[in-house]
């Protein structure tokens, strides 16, 4: 479970995994937490109660009415995948959303993504919101295989600190002599018009994927500025009782424009105490801002490889 900070707490759910134990006792994203075990809500002893594995009673707020929920805590083994919801679009038609919380997963997130752009284009979306609020990150051959279900293909330079180019990289799914090639099974590439949600905790992979979208122009990047950990590869070394962490590579586009620290979005919104007040009645600012966005963004003309019937 994800929170916001309201009232100078960090005590509106953002985001609830599903199968976890605070998706299991119901709480969900907007929800407002009040108390806990009776006494005032305070994070510090909510913290203390989930490393302690202790159950507790929250005492809730969803859009205005009262609720309470019992949660045990416990370690989950969840494993946080891209997830698939929609919502209203433009007339009567709808919007796909696309939840990629983050490029950790052990696996799999990639050809999540792209049975997800499957499921969306077998339900006629009139458009999908890729939202990477909040993405730490993860493996970068995830990220781009994901990537590959909106870009057909891409390509980076890798360069050591010394400035000599190391190796071409190319990754995705893509067709090469007629056959698929890349970890995903059954790709699919989706061709409408696509927006990405940002913040200042995407970071690492989740720039990566924001900057090649921005790159491919393939559509508008919306949000806050990403969090500025992007374009280097590090590696750590123990040393002592601590450890160095130095970069060894960091990356450029073969026409030499480098990726950035950070990712400036097309249309920045900073997301403040007011966006999260109007979470917690229910809507979601970014997200409107994505469903407004993707009646001018951009579609693809060419489908390299066959998408889902």
């Amino acid at each position: 479970m994800k929170l916001a900070r309201l009232d100078g707490q960090n005590r509106v759910v953002t985001e609830v995994v599903p199968g976890s134990a605070a998706a299991e006792a119901g709480l969900k994203r907007g929800d407002v937490l009040l108390t806990l075990n009776g006494q005032p809500y305070v994070y510090e002893d909510l913290r203390r109660a989930r490393e302690e594995g202790r159950t507790i009673t929250l005492g809730a707020e969803r859009q205005g009415q009262p609720l309470t929920v019992t949660v045990t805590a416990r370690e989950s083994s969840t494993r946080d995948l891209p997830r698939l919801s929609f919502v209203p679009g433009a007339g009567s038609s709808e919007v796909a959303v696309l939840r990629i919380p983050t490029f950790l997963s052990g696996g799999g997130v990639a050809q999540g993504v792209h049975d997800l752009v499957g499921q969306a284009q077998a339900r006629g979306a009139s458009g999908l919101i890729v939202d990477l609020r909040g993405n730490g990150g993860g493996s970068l051959s995830e990220c781009d295989s994901a990537v590959s279900a909106f870009v057909p293909s891409l390509t980076r330079v890798a360069r050591s600190p010394d400035g000599n180019e190391r190796t071409v990289v190319s990754r995705g799914t893509r067709v090469e002599s007629g056959r698929v090639l890349g970890s995903v099974r059954n790709p699919n590439l989706w061709t409408g018009p696509v927006a990405v949600l940002v913040d200042s905790g995407s970071a690492s992979c989740s720039e990566f994927f924001a900057f090649e979208m921005q790159y491919a122009r393939r559509g508008p990047v919306i949000g806050e500025e990403t969090a500025g950990v992007g374009n280097t590869a590090t590696r750590v070394w123990p040393v002592g009782e601590g450890a160095v962490q130095l970069t060894i590579l960091n990356y450029a586009k073969p026409d030499g424009t480098p990726y950035p620290q950070s990712v400036r979005p097309d249309q920045a919104r900073v997301q403040g105490e007011a966006e999260v007040r109007l979470l917690t009645q229910g809507t979601d600012a970014l997200l409107q801002a994505g469903v407004q966005a993707l009646q001018s963004a951009p579609t693809l003309s060419l489908d390299p490889f066959r998408t889902r019937p």
